[in-house]
């Protein structure tokens, strides 16, 4: 039975004309295992605990630090010991969109490589290991962090270029990190091995996955999961995300917001529906959230366009 997951969007953290945004959680037992459509750059602070990456339970403690790429569910856990130091951890949040820009400006190939794991491109990220874990043994990795959290906090002049020279900064360190394992995977690979991985796919996946942008392209939002679409198609979460990004030109999340959006819409044209159960019908939990993705995408807010409809 597939898991249960959550999912967040960086439109919920990071603003419309920002890249990045920074925070500090202390852990707790409640939170539900999710996936994101946004990078992720985790710092554990203090404490130790469990931290459950794509299922999978592992020990965590302060000093350990994990990238996790698009599509990679993960949730922690603090230490259940009565005296136990609270588990807090320092999230680095990037925008897959504005990292890609970055990639364009960047010469090294070690960073581009980088960068095309964690937004989930290319087809070798099957075959290679999902997330990565590195040991921030001099703390280079903490420090920039804070940098980053203050940065955004104070907003000084020019400060977006100093948080770009920060993420550019912590994706060297992460290249550089011993432990990191993605930057030695392809070094340590025979060719022969990285031939397969960049073999042309199967008549039989490509018919699947043309069943299955066509279900994703005409179903409503609310009739999928993103569990249940794994098993409908069997592909993987990894595959869904990097399809969605390849075929449809966005993420997977993105693309369900829009049809999110593109519904509510519709609902909006009839009278007899009040806002809040537009917003319900069209998969919205949260109304601040639906009214700042909505005029997003039309520029109004539902009120506003439901005037603008019935006035036609």
């Amino acid at each position: 039975m597939p898991r249960k997951l959550g999912s967040y969007f960086a439109a919920e953290y990071i603003e419309d004309n920002g890249f990045l945004y920074v925070n500090e959680v202390k852990e707790t037992q409640w939170l539900l295992e999710h996936v994101h459509d946004f990078i992720e750059i985790v710092v554990v602070l203090d404490g130790k605990g469990i931290q459950y990456i794509d299922g999978q339970p592992m020990h965590v403690q302060e000093g350990d630090v994990f990238a996790l790429p698009i599509g990679v569910s993960h949730v922690f856990r603090p230490s259940p010991a009565k005296r136990a130091a609270p588990l807090i951890v320092r999230n680095i949040m990037i925008r897959s969109e504005w990292l890609e820009h970055l990639k364009i400006c960047l010469p090294d190939l070690s960073i581009k490589q980088l960068i095309d794991w964690l937004v989930g491109k290319g087809d070798r990220t099957d075959s290679l290991q999902r997330w990565a874990k590195a040991a921030d043994h001099l703390g280079a990795i903490r420090r920039i962090s804070e940098s980053m959290q203050d940065i955004l906090a104070k907003r000084d002049a020019a400060y977006l270029t100093q948080a770009m020279a920060l993420v550019t900064e912590l994706l060297v360190l992460l290249i550089r990190c011993s432990e990191w394992r993605f930057a030695t995977m392809m070094a340590h690979m025979s060719d022969s091995n990285k031939e397969l991985l960049t073999l042309p796919p199967t008549r039989s996946s490509n018919r699947n996955v043309e069943q299955f942008l066509d279900y994703l392209t005409h179903a409503m939002p609310d009739d999928y999961t993103l569990p249940m679409l794994t098993e409908k198609f069997q592909l993987s979460e990894r595959q869904i995300l990097r399809i969605c990004h390849r075929h449809l030109g966005t993420s997977y999340m993105r693309f369900v917001q829009k049809q999110r959006i593109t519904h509510s819409c519709r609902l909006l044209a009839s009278p007899d529906l009040k806002v809040y159960e537009v917003m319900h019908a069209s998969g919205f939990q949260n109304a601040d959230y639906f009214n700042r993705l909505f005029k997003r995408h039309t520029g109004l807010t539902p009120s506003a366009y439901r005037k603008l409809l019935l006035h036609k």
